[in-house]
């Protein structure tokens, strides 16, 4: 679906995609009734404490060798009937798994090539922090999931050395959300403008 309404705006769309946190078995199962899960959830705040207390077990190993990025960048291209991607992120690593499997040669390869434009990193920032200082070179995009439904905001003074800042928020027509995104919006974007303002501030 996004391939397609990409088409002839790809000039004016950035497209991002992430690695290395492939679904669990579990979690292919339920894909088929993720619209009655929610609605569920919605419904019943218990079911959806529940849900959130058991939403990592849903991953399955965590992979960022350059097989495994290998395969996703492939099938992403494919899927999205593109020829590149704006950003390619490694999916919540940690320190230990990037040692691992040092991924930094494929993805320097591919953005050589022209199928990446940039790579970096997306997780929380207190938890992808070590990842960015320990290897710079994943530092140049970071994906945060962005408050009021995602993580909240986080204290300036340590964040790591960024060039790029990925904004996400949900787009939606149902009340419940519009407001709430509305009541949370001038105070998150004063904060966005300051995380801007001092990313900008490390690249002068």
């Amino acid at each position: 679906e996004l391939g397609r309404f990409v088409g002839s705006r790809r000039d004016t769309v950035t497209v991002t995609t992430k690695f290395g946190l492939e679904p669990a078995a579990s979690a292919s199962a339920l894909r088929s009734i993720q619209g009655l899960i929610r609605r569920l959830a919605s419904a019943a705040p218990p079911i959806k404490r529940y849900l959130q207390a058991r939403r990592r077990p849903l991953a399955g190993n965590q992979s960022f060798n350059e097989k495994a990025a290998e395969r996703c960048l492939e099938r992403s291209l494919r899927l999205l009937r593109m020829d590149f991607i704006d950003y390619y992120l490694l999916h919540e690593p940690t320190v230990a798994l990037v040692l691992r499997d040092r991924p930094m040669d494929f993805l320097e390869r591919q953005r050589d090539r022209g199928r990446i434009r940039a790579f970096g990193v997306a997780g929380p920032l207190d938890f992808v922090s070590g990842v960015t200082e320990r290897f710079p070179s994943l530092a140049s995009v970071i994906q945060h999931p962005a408050p009021p439904l995602g993580a909240p905001p986080v204290n300036l003074s340590r964040q790591p050395t960024i060039a790029h800042f990925i904004y996400g928020s949900i787009a939606s027509r149902m009340p419940g959300v519009r407001t709430r995104l509305e009541q949370s919006a001038p105070p998150h974007e004063a904060w966005l403008v300051r995380f801007w303002q001092h990313g900008s501030r490390l690249h002068q």
